[in-house]
């Protein structure tokens, strides 16, 4: 059954407890934040982003997060996942004291060693994949899980992605002025407390939900 953000779950019959509230909020804005960024053109001298889509938070997407960081195996897999809906993308981290800033901030500050010509053609690299699967335009959804794993000295963090980036010799995104290519049945928005227009959110979420409002920083 889906994990709801909070609920503690058993896994092999350890209690384990999934994603609060709070770090969801902060996961999807930072997440967001950071993609706003880069679809601006305020990047280290990446271009600007026409079709940056705005990430919203699934819960099915985290369930099998929290599963795999459940499993204290520090490896990429998705349990069921290419049954259920498609290729789904997954970063993964691991430190003795892990927080969600650090976590993500560590994937994005790959950006420094990658190369611009990337953008349109994607090409892989173990100093790349994080950021470029943050940054995939196409990418709609996203979903994490952590858990403590004494196994591993540390606390085991993932991030999964939908659908899933890093496709060889595919754009990261399209280069252009942002939203001028928002995928049909979206409309230019921004982060809630921003007022640069430059991703592209459903319809629906063309005003920011509340899910993207300033959260407790309690990651």
């Amino acid at each position: 059954w889906p994990l709801r953000p909070g609920l503690w779950s058993t896994f092999n019959g350890t209690l384990l407890q999934s994603v609060s509230p709070d770090e969801v909020v902060f996961i999807t804005r930072f997440h967001n934040e950071l993609r706003q960024t880069l679809a601006l053109g305020k990047l280290g001298g990446f271009p600007p982003a026409a079709d940056m889509l705005l990430l919203e938070y699934d819960g099915e997407v985290a369930r099998r997060a929290q599963v795999h960081s459940q499993s204290c195996r520090f490896q990429h897999g998705c349990f069921g996942c290419g049954q259920v809906r498609g290729y789904i993308g997954q970063n993964l981290f691991l430190a003795p004291r892990g927080n969600w800033e650090q976590a993500i901030r560590t994937w994005w500050e790959e950006h420094r060693s990658t190369s611009r010509d990337i953008v349109g053609r994607f090409n892989f690299s173990p100093r790349n994949g994080h950021f470029t699967q943050m940054a995939w335009s196409r990418t709609a959804k996203v979903g994490c899980g952590a858990t403590d794993c004494p196994q591993l000295n540390g606390r085991y963090m993932v991030c999964n992605y939908e659908p899933g980036g890093n496709m060889l010799r595919q754009p990261v995104y399209t280069e252009g002025w942002p939203c001028s290519q928002c995928p049909q049945g979206t409309q230019c928005a921004s982060v809630q407390g921003s007022r640069e227009m430059s991703l592209c959110a459903r319809q629906s979420l063309s005003c920011p939900p509340r899910s993207l409002a300033p959260p407790n920083r309690t990651p």
